[in-house]
């Protein structure tokens, strides 16, 4: 966790370009997301987040990322992730990602629970068991002393967890 270690492993380079060929024109990444997606963006955040809608939206096979205005068309390249993953729209909704989790805090969500690191909650979570909530519905972020952990979806009482399969311990 960020919050028990120092951070280390930073690294910076200088590269220097030794030639005098010229610079080319490099064709930037339009943003081409639809009228519905953009709908199903916006009643995510205006429901769950206190945050704008990024302004420039890329989506790729209904995956949906927010791009940084001079992003470059990257053609022949095999790129893992055109800019940040906020999410997926699929059967009529959008469903958030956990790298857009990551970068929230409780000011940026209308609905969160904030959890000590020792918390038995904690650890429930994280094995990916169903939590007992307060009636909030909709969804919310999942904190460690005031660390985001993961989206959470809460109806009926019931805090279903959003925790990536693949991390759950």
């Amino acid at each position: 966790y960020p919050h028990i270690n120092k951070g280390e492993g930073q690294f910076i380079a200088l590269l220097k370009k030794h030639s005098d060929d010229k610079t080319k024109k490099v064709k930037l990444l339009k943003p081409n997301v639809t009228s519905q997606q953009l709908d199903l963006i916006k009643k995510f955040y205006n429901d769950n987040l206190k945050i704008k809608v990024p302004s420039l939206l890329y989506n790729s096979n209904n995956h949906i990322y927010a791009i940084l205005p001079q992003f470059p068309e990257l053609k022949g390249v095999k790129v893992l992730r055109n800019g940040l993953y906020l999410g997926e729209c699929k059967k009529g909704r959008f469903e958030p990602s956990h790298s857009l989790a990551l970068t929230l805090n409780m000011d940026d969500v209308k609905r969160y629970y904030n959890f000590k690191n020792d918390d038995i909650e904690v650890v429930k979570y994280i094995h990916g068991e169903t939590l007992i909530g307060n009636n909030q519905k909709g969804y919310g972020l999942i904190l460690v002393d005031g660390y985001p952990l993961s989206f959470y979806k809460e109806s009926n009482n019931q805090v279903k967890n959003l925790y990536p399969k693949g991390l759950r311990r």
